[in-house]
């Protein structure tokens, strides 16, 4: 099933607890950001704007929370946006951290990556 139709890179698919959403990472405004749809593709709305990268989001288990990695402070944090839109930082490190093992290792740590099994679907 193909969720997108942008021309730019929508990639790092998450389900929603419930598996009626899905949050991802796009470049369709010439920087990468986080959006959600419904699992139909329709309802496409952005999630993040910020000149800093945004990527990799992942749904809390057991909340409308979503954990994503951003640059905008100089390095690779992981920050928490709830769903009015508020962003908090939850873990940052001192130095730049481009290994996505090490920040989805951290994200487990931190009990926001939750493994379902669904269906494949295209971005």
């Amino acid at each position: 099933m193909r969720v997108t139709d942008a021309a730019e890179r929508d990639a790092a698919p998450s389900w929603s607890p419930d598996g009626s959403q899905i949050a991802f990472e796009s470049f369709r405004d010439e920087n990468l950001e986080i959006y959600i749809s419904n699992v139909d593709g329709s309802n496409q709305r952005r999630l993040t704007d910020d000149p800093a990268g945004d990527s990799h989001p992942v749904w809390s288990p057991v909340s409308n929370e979503t954990a994503f990695v951003s640059n905008r402070f100089g390095n690779l944090d992981i920050l928490l946006l709830t769903p009015n839109g508020a962003v908090s930082t939850l873990a940052t490190n001192s130095a730049p951290d481009s290994d996505p093992a090490s920040v989805a290792v951290t994200l487990t740590t931190l009990g926001f990556l939750c493994l379902i099994t669904r269906p494949m679907i295209r971005l």
